[in-house]
């Protein structure tokens, strides 16, 4: 196994927040042959313990969307209509898959990721929902082009199937996303609060 520690001098991130070290010290990722990253219990724990009652309903709000614009159960599961809404945050946060999402701002910043996607990116909870969701991706021309293009197409039809981008995390690592879905974050009256992501599957570049 490789352990993935450090940060790049380059980044577009540290920028953002002035060089500052993104990563917490509780937080360690381990990338095996399968380039699959593994966390800490400890980590799910902690950031368990944060998860507040707002994030909690909007765990709801997301699944719901998730059925009702692709007819799936989100995460596969078949009970998670039964589940009830800490069970099921707890479910997301752990998933496997990496599940983001970022609010209906102008300029929208992100407003969840569950511990698989902040492994991913390398941030803590707080860093990351205070990023615009256009940093997580590289700031090259042809690539924002490609999200915009995603984006605008999910807000139009409700959900885009099989995605497939390159991303880049706080510590310079590019990786490439696949087999993505992203739909619209919709309430019971229609009401759109914002977009979310489900990451099947990533290579590191």
């Amino acid at each position: 196994m490789e352990i993935a520690q450090g940060f790049a001098q380059s980044n577009p991130l540290k920028q953002l927040f002035r060089g500052k070290t993104l990563l917490p010290k509780r937080y360690l990722w381990i990338i095996d042959q399968n380039d699959c990253v593994l966390r800490f219990t400890a980590v799910d724990r902690h950031m368990l313990a944060n998860l507040s009652p707002d994030i909690i309903a909007y765990n709801r709000l997301m699944a719901n969307s998730f059925k009702h614009f692709t007819g799936l159960s989100i995460l596969e599961m078949a009970y998670a209509a039964d589940l009830d809404d800490t069970a099921l945050a707890k479910a997301l946060f752990n998933a496997p898959q990496a599940i983001v999402s970022h609010g209906a701002e102008a300029d929208p910043i992100f407003r969840y990721a569950n511990a698989q996607a902040l492994a991913l990116w390398a941030m803590d909870w707080e860093t990351f929902t205070r990023l615009p969701s256009r940093l997580s991706a590289e700031t090259a021309d042809d690539i924002q082009s490609d999200r915009n293009a995603l984006l605008k197409s999910a807000l139009a039809r409700g959900w885009v199937d099989d995605y497939a981008g390159v991303r880049i995390s706080s510590s310079g690592q590019r990786f490439h996303i696949q087999n993505t879905t992203l739909w619209n974050v919709v309430d019971s009256q229609g009401v759109h609060h914002g977009q979310a992501a489900f990451i099947r599957d990533w290579r590191f570049l």
